[in-house]
Parts: C-alpha cells; structure tokens; sequence
C-alpha cells in the first residue's frame, strides 16, 4: 500500500505476518504494526486512507486496527465483528474501500462473520470512526469485492451470484443487469472524469470471461473489450 499524501511512505504485509513501512520509496524498510499482537494471526491486509494524511486500516483474521500516524502507534477498532467464538470467524475485514474523492463514505466486508460461512457488509459515513451493518442485502454467504462511489453516491457489493447496487448509502439495494447469467469473480472501482467508474469481471459456464465496465455508478454497464482477454 502507497500512502496517497506522500508516495514515498508505503507499507507491506509478508507472510509471516509482520507489517514494515518504508519513507524512502522502498529504498529501506521498518518493522511496525499493533503491539502484542501475534505475528501468526495472518499477514493481514492494509489500506491508506484516500484523504486523511497518516491514517491506515489493518485487517488480521484475529482483528482489525487503525492508526493516526502511518503506523508509528495503533488502536483497535471494535464492533459485533469481535462478538464471536467460532475459530474460524475472522475479525478483521476482508474488502476495505472508501470514496475516493472525499474519503468520508466507506465499506467493509467479512466473509465469515461470527461463524464460518456467513458474510456481512458494514458503512461508514465518518472515515471509518464508526461503523454500521448494511441492511436489506439478506443473506450473504461469500463477497468478492466492493466499490464507494464519490460521496457515497454509489455502493456496490459483488457476491458469486449478483452485483447489489445503492444509490442512497445503502438504504435500499437493487440487483445490476449484467446482461447474462455468469460467476461473479471480482469488483473493482475509482473515480473518473465524468463520475464514479467500475468494473466487474464474469466468468460464464462454458463461455469465455467477460468484464463488464459500468461510467454511471453501475447504473447501467456494458462488456469492455475482450481484445487482449484470456480466453479460458
């Protein structure tokens, strides 16, 4: 991960689960993360805040941390995530995503929360101070990605089966036409010149991959094209 306020501060998880920072683009690396936290609970995922100078996110399977100041101190960050004794539930989120622009709205996803297979989507309009469960999505068994619009104008949750799509911070959600029915595989947005981008890739049964590309805040989308594509 690449701090967005300073390029030359970037941050890596290995996978033995130490964090290192580094201030010098890479040219040296500093071992860094929670204190007392176990080096075996998983390498971990980290996320820069789009806007917040010094403000990063880490997810372990056993928790789920932020910093202020680019890792030189940590505190966790609770929530129903930790109200579980199933071993293999993960306390720490698996997708982590904000609005690019202004940073405030964000989303996270766990897919085993509290127990094994069971997934849950959780909002923030506040930068990840505090944190919320998405309603009205049902039952969740596996996400593959997540996309925040600009301004939380848009919010996007990919399962294997469906894009869920909401245009009101997630107080009603609505299935995206794809135009076939396929796999989902992964999700994945920013921000562009005319509004919030998005891409969704697909994998038909028997048919080859198709990634689907949505200018509008996946209102509407269309197959990008396949020049170049693997065929399999």
């Amino acid at each position: 991960a690449i701090s967005p306020s300073d390029p030359k501060t970037m941050f890596m998880a290995n996978d033995m689960g130490a964090m290192f920072r580094s201030r010098n683009a890479g040219e040296s690396w500093e071992l860094i993360g929670p204190g007392g936290i176990p080096t075996h609970w998983s390498a971990g995922r980290i996320l820069t805040h789009p806007t917040r100078s010094g403000l990063i996110f880490l997810s372990k399977y056993r928790g789920f941390f932020r910093s202020r100041d680019d890792g030189s101190t940590w505190e966790s960050v609770p929530g129903s995530w930790d109200e579980t004794r199933e071993p293999r539930a993960s306390r720490g989120p698996h997708f982590l995503v904000f609005d690019p622009v202004h940073g405030n709205v964000g989303a996270m996803a766990h897919n085993a929360y509290r127990q094994r297979d069971r997934a849950a989507v959780f909002l923030t309009r506040d930068a990840g101070e505090s944190w919320s469960r998405a309603k009205g999505l049902g039952e969740l068994t596996e996400i593959r990605g997540l996309h925040v619009g600009e301004g939380g104008g848009c919010l996007l949750v990919a399962t294997k089966n469906a894009v869920l799509r909401s245009g009101d911070l997630g107080e009603i959600w609505e299935p995206c036409e794809l135009g076939s029915k396929a796999t989902v595989t992964a999700l994945a947005g920013g921000a562009g010149a005319t509004g919030s981008i998005a891409y969704v890739a697909t994998a038909p049964v028997g048919g080859r991959p198709v990634l689907h590309v949505s200018r509008d805040g996946g209102q509407t989308w269309r197959a990008a094209r396949s020049r170049g594509f693997p065929q399999k």
